[in-house]
């Protein structure tokens, strides 16, 4: 009896030390990232405060479109098949072409001063964060979206980015939570965050939320950093949680999906909150309801952009 008593003691005691490993360094197929280990060629997710790797994303799966953007560069990249991705992908299949314009006004930006840092939030598959990358400038790319993250992966590896390149997989909001994703049809480039908490619906996308302030305790931003923003509304919600960022962090520009906030008090605040920190609309007045879809706020000696 003492003998089974102390075989089943072991046992538990095995069983206990193989779950603590496992969820204090791996989690979900995710293994957890050191303090002090290199960012590049990575997804990152952040998880109850925690970062892991996630290398199981960056798999090339049958779904993955192979590409080529034809801007200003060459660059593979990997997307969706048209039946779920009509407008993003579809583009860049039949054209080798997205947003142009405002990549082009990016591009220069980061071309004058190669110690920039481009922060692309919302990178969907990646046409700015591998144009940029393939540039020279370093690049951070941040998706809520698993599916975006591993074709951003598989594209900066087979480009040869990995030393240019970072992933961060998680929603970016104001507080710590999960959050729901909303998917319109055939329009990946448009998910959305849904709702605050977890869904009971097995369908629905739940993702972590981190601030853009998490993101000082992994990155070394000294170069200064051009930040892209198009997360479908929720950009007043990812400022939110950015103040001590752009404290401690020298944005010479953002270029912002504005549509939503226009004429309204998450417009008003996300316009107040970037002047604060030096950065300037770019656009011929004052009246909020009049201006693009997307604005590009700028320091005064921001150079080679232009209205």
């Amino acid at each position: 009896m003492k003998f089974s008593s102390r075989i089943f003691s072991i046992t538990i005691f095995f069983f206990g030390l193989i779950y603590f490993l496992f969820h204090t360094n791996c989690l979900h197929g995710k293994r957890k990232f050191q303090t002090g280990d290199s960012t590049n060629g990575k997804i990152l997710t952040n998880k109850n405060g925690d970062w892991y790797i996630e290398d199981d994303l960056c798999k090339p799966r049958d779904d993955f479109v192979r590409a080529q953007l034809k801007m200003e560069n060459s660059v593979d990249i990997f997307v969706y098949p048209t039946t779920i991705d009509k407008w993003v992908s579809g583009r860049i299949i039949r054209e080798g072409k997205w947003e142009e314009d405002h990549i082009q006004k990016i591009y220069r930006i980061l071309k004058s001063d190669p110690s920039l840092i481009f922060l692309d939030i919302g990178a969907n598959v990646g046409a700015f964060s591998l144009t940029m990358a393939e540039l020279g400038n370093q690049v951070v790319a941040v998706d809520a979206l698993g599916d975006n993250a591993g074709r951003l992966c598989a594209s900066m590896t087979i480009n040869n980015l990995q030393d240019k390149m970072s992933i961060i997989h998680n929603a970016l909001s104001y507080i710590h939570e999960k959050v729901s994703l909303g998917k319109f049809h055939l329009n990946v480039g448009g998910t959305f965050v849904k709702q605050m908490g977890v869904s009971d619906n097995s369908d629905v996308i739940v993702i972590d939320t981190i601030l853009l302030d998490d993101l000082l305790n992994i990155y070394d931003f000294k170069g200064g950093v051009v930040i892209k923003m198009d997360v479908e509304s929720f950009e007043a919600n990812v400022l939110r949680g950015a103040r001590n960022f752009f404290q401690n962090v020298n944005v010479v520009c953002v270029l912002m999906e504005f549509m939503a906030h226009r004429g309204k008090v998450s417009g008003q605040f996300i316009v107040e909150f970037l002047q604060k920190f030096g950065l300037e609309p770019m656009v011929s007045n004052s009246n909020q309801t009049t201006w693009p879809m997307d604005v590009m706020f700028t320091k005064p000696n921001t150079r080679l952009v232009h209205r």
